[in-house]
Parts: C-alpha cells; structure tokens; sequence
C-alpha cells in the first residue's frame, strides 16, 4: 500500500512543478501529424521535404499521369472513425499551373498511425521546357496539431527535364560531356539490381546503380560498372543516335 502513496505524491509534486515552471504537460488525448520522408525518382533524392524533386522524364514516355505519395505520420492515439487532414497549397510558393495538378483531400483512416497525402500530376510539353514549383502545407484543425513545424510542408520540383546528375563529372571519362540520351540509355542499362556488388567501402550505400554511382573509379573495385558502361558504348556504336533527334547535328558517341 506505501509504494502507492509514495508514487501517488510523486505524481502530484511532479504535477505541481510543472505547473509552477509553466512547462507544458502532454495530452494523451490530443493528436499530432507530420510528414514522413518521401522518395522520388530522381537519383538525388534527399530526405527533407522541403527539398523534394520529379521528373516525369525517368519515367515511360507513354505515361501522362503520376501520383505521387507523401506519407503523414501521426503521434497519439489512433481513432475508431476516419479523420480528415487540414492540407493547403501555398499559392504565392507554387508556380505550376492549376491545371497540372490535383491534390486528393488527405484523411487519416480509423485505426491507423500512417496515412498518405496523394497529389496527381500531369505531364504537359511545357515541363520540358520549365521546372516549375509546387509548395503546401499540413495546418491544425479540430482532429490534428502539428507535431513539428520542419516537418509540416512540402516543396517540389516538377520537370520533365533530364537534368545532369551530380556524379557525371566524375564519370566524364568513360560517359563524355553530357548528353540526355546517353543518360537515359544508362538509367536503363543499369538499373537498381543490375549491380550486386557489396559496397565497396563503409560509405558506400549497397545496390551500385544509375543513381547510386560509386564516388570514385577504381577498375578492380567496380568491375559490373566498367561491364555495363561496355554495352552503354556498344549500343552507340550499332545504333545512330543523335541529340534532339535532329540528324543535322552530329551523330552522338560514348567514348
């Protein structure tokens, strides 16, 4: 019986503290959302929400739409009934044209701690010749705070552009100055899985693909990667390729 006084004044004492210091006291009851990280499909993806990119030129010609996937991670308790998600576009950050997109109205389904935020996109010509902005934000309503503020918006890059990745320079050697297509023939060639070889050193992330490049060439290390830049330089040689598929200009050649 004394242990349950004795944790029955703690309690009260720690109660008393808190409210003498001004510290806010947690509420089981209430709810908070942030969002999760995301990956897309540009191989310099980084976590941060705020940083998020899409090209709609990794992807088949043939689609015309995307949707793209931002998870919202929920702290407290779950609810039995479904519970909508206070989301807005912030309208002076976004720069795509309405018509190129259209969020789904977001809700935290009974009985789940994760939910998605679904924003379809549609490809247009004018993304090959723009990257343009897309920003929103989570917002408190009556089910959700906002568990933290670095985690509560989203700003995305949207192109359908082949941009230069980061690790073409130190690759120029055996890829040439840079050339959209000889960098979409090498997505396809050497595609995540292609590779298996273990990374070769601690900071090495594992699956050596078009984007995850080794840092650095070294022939005894990256054997597949100097085998499939093999078939990358066969298949310029047997087949006439040449940029913006103009053949007025010179006939494009992997060195």
């Amino acid at each position: 019986m004394w242990r349950y006084i004795l944790l029955l004044s703690i309690m009260v004492l720690l109660l008393s503290s808190c409210q003498k210091q001004g510290i806010e006291k947690y509420d089981v009851d209430q709810s908070f959302i942030y969002f999760e990280k995301s990956v897309f499909n540009i191989g310099n993806t980084v976590d941060d929400p705020d940083s998020l990119q899409f090209s709609f030129a990794y992807e088949d010609d043939s689609l015309q739409e995307k949707i793209l996937s931002f998870p919202i991670q929920l702290v407290g308790q779950r609810d039995a009934h479904d519970r909508s998600v206070g989301f807005r576009i912030i309208k002076e950050q976004t720069t795509l044209p309405d018509s190129l997109y259209r969020v789904v109205p977001p809700v935290i389904r009974s009985n789940y701690f994760q939910d998605t935020l679904f924003i379809r996109l549609k490809r247009s010509p004018v993304l090959k010749k723009v990257s343009y902005q897309l920003a929103g934000e989570l917002y408190q309503n009556e089910a959700f705070d906002l568990a933290a503020s670095s985690r509560s918006s989203i700003h995305l890059s949207i192109t359908d552009q082949l941009s230069e990745p980061y690790w073409w320079s130190d690759w120029s050697s055996f890829f040439g100055a840079y050339r959209k297509e000889v960098y979409k023939k090498w997505i396809e060639i050497y595609y995540p899985g292609a590779d298996l070889t273990p990374p070769v050193r601690p900071e090495d992330k594992p699956h050596y693909a078009w984007n995850n490049m080794p840092d650095f060439f070294y022939r005894n290390y990256y054997p597949l990667t100097l085998f499939y830049i093999g078939q990358l330089q066969q298949y310029f040689r047997d087949h006439a390729v040449y940029p913006d598929d103009d053949p007025n200009r010179p006939r494009i050649y992997v060195p």
